[in-house]
This record gives structure tokens, C-alpha cells and sequence, in this order.
């Protein structure tokens, strides 16, 4: 029998996403605002939940020194989906 993992293990909220990023609520709120979070939310029962894993991994894979905006981010996190899926053991 496979365990279910808890759905507060896999997303985040708002405010652990912005912890992560060091900046406050509203702070961030503006930066999303502006595009500048690349990861995209997902409502999960009216709030906002963003997935761990590609959160990390943005915060991880920077574009130099900079986050990746919300423009480029989708094609970047895609990217790096693909090469992980084609570095599975068949």
C-alpha cells in the first residue's frame, strides 16, 4: 500500500513562499504582482498554493544573479521537467 503524502508537504502558501525569498507578505505580493515570481500558484480550496518542489528548484536555478520572471520561468521549469524525466532509469 503507497502512503499519501500530505498535501502541505508538496505546496506552500504565500507566506513560507515568501520566508523562502527572505521578504514579507505584501512585498511579495507586489513582486508576484509585477511578474516577478516565476513559479505559478494554484488555488487549492480559495487559496493560493504553490508547488515545493518548483519552488525550490527557481530558487535553485537563477538566471545569473537574478530569479527567473514569470515570463521565462514556465519554458525554464519545462526544460528542467524533461531532463529529469529523460534521466529516469527505463
Amino acid at each position: 500500500m503507497v502512503e499519501a503524502i500530505p498535501v502541505s508537504a508538496l505546496m506552500i502558501d504565500r507566506s513560507a513562499f515568501a520566508a523562502m525569498l527572505s521578504m514579507g507578505n505584501s512585498t511579495f505580493d507586489r513582486n508576484r504582482a509585477a511578474g516577478r515570481i516565476g513559479p505559478r500558484p494554484v488555488r487549492i480550496s480559495g487559496s493560493l498554493r504553490w508547488n515545493r518542489h518548483e519552488t525550490e528548484m527557481w530558487i535553485a536555478n537563477r538566471n545569473g544573479d537574478e530569479l527567473y520572471d514569470a515570463s521565462t520561468w514556465p519554458g525554464i521549469w519545462q526544460q528542467i521537467q524533461r531532463n529529469n524525466r529523460s534521466k529516469q532509469p527505463s
